[in-house]
């Protein structure tokens, strides 16, 4: 009777995403220096295609995601990694949820049912702190699909990787870490969605960037100095491409793309444009980004 009483109330309580108009006056702290990477035009200014979540359960906001609502997958979720423990606790037994927020604009778990994919977390349970931090994983804007064996065995590699990396060089000596982990949608004549359905995109890539800094008093990076390392991973390969370079990770992220636009994980005071002004916003994203 305790554990169905505990699962009733865990079905209550739920993971919730709130979707927000700017991350960076709802939950910045997922962010490094407090500011979300600069890939695609403002939604907001342009399209309603993309929905930025601030990830919560039991009313404390968790991560980040930028989702998609077109193809129904996530582009990024973003977090502060702080595991200083081996993922040694069981994965959560509980049910992937949905935002009651977007409606019909999200996956559900029909949509992956006798898919042939698994739900791939973008913010992965092993990465997470603490039992409220995992089970808000458990939404559905957190993941695309991802073959059996690349979400098991080959991505996980990269998790635990990108694990280990943080927990033993950044972590214990005394720096902050920042992760943001993507997909990049199949399209054109690569496009393929679930069932042939074309309703969930299935990504043709997943990435992931991490940054690992000193802070100040702030929460800032010192002197915006960072050290990074990304990932790229085709769905069909073994291993991933890795970067040491930020900036050639970040073209390839635009070539795969397709988008004449530069892309930044991690922005430095200097690499903002100016902000536009409240009148004209369209336009003026127009002209600094422009999704081919």
């Amino acid at each position: 009777m305790k554990l169905l009483a505990a699962l009733l109330l865990l079905l209550t309580l739920g993971a919730l995403g709130d979707v927000v108009d700017d991350f960076t006056k709802h939950c910045s702290q997922f962010f490094l220096d407090g500011k979300p990477p600069r890939m695609f035009p403002d939604s907001n200014a342009v399209s309603d295609d993309y929905k930025q979540i601030c990830q919560k359960y039991k009313n404390k906001y968790h991560y980040a995601t930028l989702y998609d609502t077109k193809r129904k997958i996530p582009v990024y979720s973003a977090y502060e990694f702080k595991r200083t423990e081996d993922c040694t606790v069981p994965r959560p037994r509980i049910q992937f949820k949905t935002d009651s927020q977007l409606g019909q604009d999200q996956a559900s778990d029909a949509d992956y049912l006798n898919s042939g994919y698994t739900r791939g977390h973008l913010y992965p349970v092993c990465h997470t702190d603490s039992e409220d931090a995992a089970k808000s994983t458990f939404i559905l804007t957190n993941v695309a699909p991802q073959e059996e064996k690349f979400n098991g065995i080959f991505w996980a590699k990269v998790e635990d990787e990108v694990r280990e990396t943080l927990r033993k060089d950044c972590l214990n000596k005394g720096r902050q870490a920042y992760v943001v982990t993507g997909v990049v949608p199949s399209h054109e004549q690569d496009l393929k969605t679930l069932k042939d359905e074309g309703k969930v995109n299935v990504p043709t890539h997943f990435w992931n960037a991490y940054s690992c800094c000193k802070t100040d008093a702030n929460n800032n990076c010192d002197n915006n100095k960072y050290e990074f390392g990304g990932y790229i991973m085709h769905k069909d390969a073994e291993a991933p491409e890795k970067y040491g370079d930020q900036n050639i990770f970040e073209d390839e992220l635009k070539n795969l793309y397709k988008i004449d636009c530069k892309v930044k994980m991690f922005s430095d005071a200097n690499s903002q444009p100016p902000a536009p002004s409240s009148s004209g916003q369209q336009a003026w994203w127009k002209n600094w980004c422009s999704v081919l």
